[in-house]
Order: structure tokens, then sequence, then C-alpha cells
């Protein structure tokens, strides 16, 4: 047997679940009044009202919070991208040194690779780099309506003294002058991200085993606080 409860308009009960009281207005609807941590009343929410950032509601887009994390990092501004492409002769090498800051503010990064011909990729960590050489590269806010910039320095070609630790290498396709041979394209990357270390230097090495062997690259990587 059910029981139907009248609750006068204005009247208040607390939600046993969640703490928040529940109001009544004049058309019957019951919302919820948030509060802060300090017992401040908040927002009232009702419908598909809701606390921007406390609700687990996308703000750009107000959809229930359901895509990636990497994609939902891309709404909030802290998700950037280095692409480009070049022609390489054979043995030839482009160099791209990153250099973390020494804040708890970490790189999450995934990257892709792929030549016309034979292509090798080496990660190098804990470089030494001669400062003020090599050339600045830009890293952009996959966010073109957000002003954040990365933290971290990218430069291309810089002088080395040393490379460090080899973490990661590949070497994908094939080289040749026959058409079977020259047609398999090389293709390294990774989709699973790689953290990079704080206040460390990587070298991110791409070495051409072919002659007019087209490369495009790109990175992609966003930044990142842990909360515990």
């Amino acid at each position: 047997m059910s029981r139907v409860i009248n609750i006068p308009e204005g009247s208040g009960i607390v939600d046993p679940q969640t703490g928040n009281v529940l109001n009544v207005d004049a058309n019957g609807n019951v919302g919820s009044v948030s509060y802060d941590s300090s017992g401040n009343e908040g927002q009232k929410i009702i419908g598909i009202d809701y606390l921007s950032g406390n609700s687990g509601i996308d703000a750009a887009t107000e959809t229930l919070q359901t895509i990636t994390y990497e994609h939902h990092e891309i709404h909030a501004g802290s998700h950037f991208m280095v692409c480009g492409f070049e022609t390489l002769a054979l043995n030839a090498q482009a160099n791209f040194v990153i250099i973390t800051p020494n804040t708890t503010k970490w790189a999450h990064m995934t990257f892709a690779v792929e030549g016309t011909s034979q292509t090798e990729m080496y990660i190098y960590e804990g470089a030494t780099v001669t400062g003020g050489t090599g050339t600045a590269v830009t890293a952009y806010n996959n966010n073109r309506n957000s002003a954040t910039t990365s933290t971290m320095t990218i430069l291309k070609n810089p002088t080395t003294t040393a490379d460090g630790t080899l973490i990661y290498s590949q070497s994908k396709g094939l080289a040749g002058t026959t058409p079977s041979k020259a047609s398999q394209e090389g293709i390294v990357g990774r989709d699973r991200e790689i953290i990079l270390k704080q206040n460390t230097a990587y070298i991110f090495r791409i070495i051409s085993k072919d002659d007019d062997n087209i490369v495009a690259y790109c990175g992609d990587y966003y930044e990142h606080t842990n909360k515990n």
C-alpha cells in the first residue's frame, strides 16, 4: 500500500543520500540546493540545470561526460599538438628535444610517425642539451579558443652531448629500389600514452633508412596534475 505525502510549498526536507535540502516550488517541482564545504548555500538544481565543473556535465556541450578523458582535456584547453613533415635522405635524422618543467603537471603523450619508406624511431630519456641551440617548436593548443600554452620546451635539432637512456625503439617499412619494397611505408607510433618525467630532457629521433623518404610526424599530449 503506497502513501502520498503532501509537502506544502516552500517546505524543505533533507535528501538522506546527498544531505542536500529539497524544496518545493509553486508548481510542485522538487529541487535540490547544494552547499559548499563552508556550509554556504549554492545553486538550486532543477531539471537540466547543473553546477558547472561539479555535476558530471561537460560545460561546453551540456552533455553527460562520457567522452574519453583525453577528449575532455581538449575541451578544457590542456591538450596540445606538434605536427609536420619533411623529406629525409638515407640515414638523415630529425631530432626533437622535449624538456619538461620541474613541476607535477606532467605531459601524457602519444605520437605517430609515417614515412614513405623504411623509418626508425628512438626515444632517449635524460639527454644533455647545449643551451641556446636548436630551433624552438611551437606546440599548438587543440582547443583553438583557449589561450593556454604548453609548459614544455620543444627544440628541433639542438646540439646534444649525451643521448641519455634509450627507452623506445622501432623500425618499420622496407627500403629498396624494387616497386614491392619501395611501396611499403614505415609507420611507427604509440597510441598508449607515455607520461614524461618532470625536469627531464628527451630526444625523439627519427632516422630515414632510404633516400627521398617523406616523413610525417605528429605528437599529441595533454598536461595534467594528479588529483591524488
